[in-house]
C-alpha cells in the first residue's frame, strides 16, 4: 500500500466532505430559525442521500463487484434510519428531555451497529451467497 496515495486520498475525501458537512451544519444553524425551513432541510438531508452516493461511486469505480452487496446493505441501513427516527419521534411524542433523546438514539445506534457487525460476521446477512 503506498502511504502517498493514501494520505493524498484522505485529504481529498476529507476536504470534500468535511466542507459539504460544514456547509450543511452552517445552512441548518441559520435555517433552524425559520419553522418552515427546518421541514424542508430535514426532508433534503435524510432524502438526499449525497453521501450514499459518493460511496456508491468509490465503490463501482474500484470494486464493481461489490456494488450488489453494497446496495443490499444501504438498504438495510436505510431501514435502521427509519427504526430510529421513528424511536426519536416517539420519545420527543412522549415528551423526554433532548438530553435524554440524545443519550437514548446514541445507545440505540451502537448497539444496532455493534448488532449488525455480529449478524455479518456470523454470516446472517450474506444475501449474495
Amino acid at each position: 500500500m503506498d502511504v502517498k496515495v493514501l494520505i493524498r486520498t484522505f485529504v481529498f475525501y476529507f476536504l470534500t466532505s468535511g466542507l459539504i458537512i460544514a456547509l450543511a451544519l452552517t445552512f441548518l444553524e441559520h435555517v433552524s430559525k425559520f419553522y418552515s425551513f427546518v421541514n424542508v432541510f430535514a426532508f433534503a438531508s435524510a432524502s438526499f442521500f449525497l453521501i450514499n452516493l459518493m460511496q456508491y461511486n468509490v465503490v463501482a469505480e474500484n470494486n464493481p463487484l461489490a456494488v450488489k452487496g453494497f446496495l443490499i446493505h444501504t438498504i438495510l441501513g436505510v431501514l435502521s434510519f427509519l427504526c430510529l427516527t421513528t424511536t426519536m419521534l416517539i420519545l420527543h411524542s412522549f415528551k423526554y428531555s433532548r438530553s435524554d433523546i440524545i443519550t437514548i438514539m446514541l445507545s440505540l445506534m451502537v448497539i444496532t451497529f455493534v448488532t449488525y457487525l455480529y449478524s455479518y460476521k456470523k454470516g446472517f446477512l450474506d444475501f449474495l451467497g
